[in-house]
C-alpha cells in the first residue's frame, strides 16, 4: 500500500502542524471486492491535521472521516457498509 499522502506534500514544505480544510477534502479509498472486481469510493474528511517534519517531509497525519457520507456509487452497497458489523467500533472484535 503507497502512502499518497507523503508523496502529495512538496519536499520543501515547511515543518510545522497544519490543518485541512474539511469542505475542501475527501479521503478516496479502492478495494477488490472479493478479488472479481474493482469498487472506488470516497468518505468526506471531518477535521485532518498534517504534521511536517524538519526535513520538509510528512511525519504525522491525523484524519477523521465521516461514514455517514461514503459513496462507492452503489445505494445498497453504501447502506450496507455503515453497518456496525464493517464500520463499527473496534472492541470485542478479533
Amino acid at each position: 500500500m503507497t502512502n499518497p499522502v507523503a508523496t502529495a506534500v512538496s519536499p520543501s514544505a515547511q515543518p510545522g502542524c497544519w490543518a485541512a480544510r474539511p469542505a475542501d477534502c475527501t479521503a478516496a479509498f479502492t478495494v477488490r471486492n472479493l478479488g472479481l472486481r474493482t469498487v472506488t469510493g470516497k468518505i468526506p474528511v471531518t477535521v485532518a491535521e498534517l504534521t511536517v517534519g524538519p526535513g520538509g517531509h510528512p511525519a504525522r497525519l491525523h484524519a477523521e472521516l465521516d461514514v455517514r457520507g461514503m459513496d462507492t456509487g452503489s445505494r445498497r452497497r453504501d447502506r450496507d457498509l455503515r453497518r456496525p458489523r464493517f464500520l463499527g467500533p473496534a472492541s470485542g472484535r478479533s
